[in-house]
């Protein structure tokens, strides 16, 4: 049964005209249940902040490098999206094997941008790190759950996926062959054919990211989902830049008043949480971007200004130059002279988490549509944006859902057989006290058998005569000692009863912890999307807002 989170705001319910449109934080929790869905704010509020936030940005006139903000947001949407006059969509992720919850954030921007007649712009956040190597699948065999890792790059560490290499037809089809021996016969139920042929019918493609996009783009056709890609690498060239370094000191500053305030409200502990304070020195400032060769690591930006140039800096590397004159009065020429300048020295400039979200809200989107991650994280730029640029941060939206795949779930039975099967934590919990109660108080356990009574007697004499030491002679730590180690024997005694208890606990505890394991796998919700099969992502279609859903 598919349904929304019971947080989630009914969609068919009535949208005042006079509705912000906010996130209430509270209601960002992941859907835990199979088919549940989180869309935050509804769709009626969603479309009328999308709506708000394109008057309030079309009039902007905060200063950004010698032009008004509302200037740089109709370039900007011109040259990515072809024209301004639209309604422009904007969700974003890393080219990575997405799992349902970030797809559903295609689906709701497909939808919004329908009902707006406008358009959907993926970012792929190309310039991020690799996270893997390998795709997690869990495999059932024989009732059992288990995960399989498999391999699908050689990208080196700390590399971004724009430096990822293309696969060639022969890891492609060692890819697709290492997939279909995990999955079985459940290879051909998925999207993974749809997948490989996408990825295979790339002449084009210049690396991976670039295959898995088409990858992920033919099973989205075959569902009816499109959205229009957009690599990050090949459009991070912007007047916030300009901005950036000119003032790098004041936004640092900024920055940080920000992280400061979203430590301050959720509680947060040590200034690298969530991502570190930028760091401002007597001659350098960090700036809010990375920096990074075709093959290496990417590095911290700083920048150091004097009254006639910006001179950058990858951690200790000078890398480029620029005249202040050009960033003071920026027409995009101080874009392409910086261009010009990181060529000549190899280097690239990526910007950071925030900072992309940031130009992405400004300058392009109309509704910045999130996960739940990312909507909590940008708070952090919604006080930027407020301290720095002095505006209303744009309204966002978070859009995520959960699916499980048909795998088994197991119950732990109870050490009590009265008792109904219990959870496996709750289970292995129950076992961890037997285990202890066993080590330390096997009288707990044989207080019933006839053969253990005379010890159990003795024992009992010995605990009234240690009570005894205490309350009278605490410093005759002799015969205080003696009663211990009396007592010490007797528990060993007992304990040669029952000779194999503690091995067959031990043993009960291991199975329990691997039908934990097993039920964790089983139950995991960050799988790629594409190991559904058609009728399970069509029931998540379903679930989520129709294109008729957006309306007030």
């Amino acid at each position: 049964m598919f349904r929304s989170t019971p947080t989630c705001p009914s969609w068919l319910s009535a949208v005042p005209l006079a509705c912000p449109a906010m996130l209430d934080f509270k209601n960002l929790q992941t859907p835990l249940s199979h088919g549940d869905v989180l869309v935050e704010p509804g769709p009626g509020a969603l479309l009328l902040a999308a709506k708000k936030n394109r008057q309030s940005l079309a009039n902007a006139s905060v200063m950004i490098a010698g032009q008004t903000l509302a200037h740089w947001r109709s370039q900007t949407r011109k040259k990515i999206a072809g024209r301004d006059e639209i309604f422009i969509i904007v969700t974003g992720h890393q080219p990575d094997f997405i799992h349902p919850g970030v797809w559903a954030k295609h689906v709701v921007s497909a939808r919004l941008a329908k009902a707006l007649n406008g358009k959907v712009i993926n970012l792929v956040v190309d310039s991020d790190v690799v996270k893997r190597s390998s795709l997690p699948i869990p495999v059932e065999r024989q009732g059992h759950v288990s995960l399989s890792r498999v391999p699908y790059t050689n990208a080196g560490k700390d590399l971004s996926y724009e430096q990822m290499p293309k696969l060639s037809h022969e890891q492609l089809d060692m890819f697709e062959s290492r997939l279909r021996e995990a999955l079985g016969p459940n290879y051909q139920q998925s999207q993974w054919p749809a997948f490989f042929i996408g990825a295979r019918n790339t002449t084009g493609a210049k690396d991976w990211v670039d295959q898995a996009v088409a990858g992920r783009r033919a099973i989205e056709a075959g569902l009816g989902i499109s959205v229009e890609d957009h690599r990050i690498s090949e459009h991070w060239c912007t007047p916030l830049i300009a901005d950036m370094l000119l003032n790098a000191r004041k936004f640092a500053a900024s920055y940080n008043r920000a992280l400061a305030t979203y430590r301050l409200e959720n509680n947060v502990k040590g200034h690298a949480r969530p991502i570190p304070d930028l760091v401002i020195s007597d001659d350098q400032c960090e700036v809010a971007l990375w920096a990074h060769t075709a093959n290496t690591a990417r590095r911290r930006l700083f920048a150091s200004a004097d009254a006639d140039r910006v001179r950058l800096f990858a951690d200790e590397t000078e890398i480029a130059s620029l005249p202040v004159t050009s960033l003071r009065n920026h027409k995009c020429s101080a874009c392409k002279e910086l261009a010009a300048n990181l060529q000549q020295s190899g280097w690239e400039l990526r910007p950071r988490a925030l900072t992309l979200t940031l130009w992405a809200r400004l300058l392009l989107a109309d509704i910045f549509v999130h996960g739940i991650g990312g909507a909590k994280y940008d708070r952090i730029t919604d006080n930027i944006m407020r301290d720095y640029y002095e505006i209303d941060a744009p309204a966002m939206a978070c859009v995520s859902a959960t699916l499980h795949l048909p795998l088994p779930v197991h119950q732990a039975e109870s050490a009590d057989p009265h008792q109904e099967s219990l959870h496996p934590q709750a289970s292995l919990h129950q076992l961890h006290r037997e285990s202890r109660d066993w080590q330390h108080n096997p009288q707990l356990t044989l207080d019933g058998l006839p053969a253990a009574q005379d010890q159990l007697a003795a024992r009992q004499t010995l605990v009234m005569k240690s009570q005894e030491l205490r309350a009278r002679s605490p410093k005759n730590r002799r015969s205080r000692r003696q009663v211990f180690d009396n007592l010490r024997q007797i528990k060993a005694q007992l304990q040669q009863y029952q000779p194999n208890r503690q091995a067959a606990i031990d043993a009960r505890i291991a199975q329990m912890r691997q039908t934990t394991l097993e039920n964790e796998i089983a139950k995991g919700r960050e799988y790629f999307f594409g190991l559904f099969d058609d009728q399970t992502l069509h029931q998540l279609l379903s679930a989520l807002p129709a294109e008729a859903d957006f309306a007030v």
